[in-house]
């Protein structure tokens, strides 16, 4: 290993940039792979740029630097699949908001249950609940911060 990739290895931001990489491909795939979904991994990246309270295409597109028609694309694919639906958005009748289907059968619940699975798999990693507690506290400040709460 050369000097530049021992020092690139020990730098948190790069551990915490795999990291999520892996874990998102990993966990991606198994929900696929589980729950016999039509759609690949590419569409689960535009759920972190959703809001709570749902986001027209435009805005999606805007978060994830790319097109509206790409966007598009992604979240029929999703909404297909019956973990997003379209309503029509309250500040303009031509704009849809996206949003995340949450009745208790529908796959994004699926999905989140299945990913309640990885809390005992990180908590054997780390090496108990006390640690695992200790790592959320520590991302939870790494994520408040960059979002600007802190």
């Amino acid at each position: 290993m050369t000097k530049f990739e021992q020092t690139k290895n020990q730098l948190c931001g790069h551990l915490l940039i795999k990291s999520a990489r892996l874990f998102f491909s990993h966990s991606t795939s198994a929900i696929i792979e589980k729950y016999d979904l039509g759609i690949s991994e590419s569409h689960f990246r535009v759920f972190p740029h959703l809001s709570p309270q749902g986001s027209t295409i435009n805005e999606i597109a805007q978060k994830m630097g790319i097109s509206k028609q790409a966007v598009s694309k992604l979240v029929n694919g999703l909404v297909d699949e019956g973990i997003l639906y379209l309503e029509p958005c309250p500040d303009d009748g031509r704009s849809k908001r996206v949003r995340f289907k949450t009745n208790k059968g529908s796959s994004f619940a699926k999905s989140l249950n299945f990913l309640q699975t990885y809390e005992a798999k990180f908590r054997k990693i780390l090496g108990g609940q006390d640690e695992l507690d200790h790592f959320k506290q520590s991302l939870l400040k790494i994520q408040n911060h960059f979002d600007g709460e802190g």
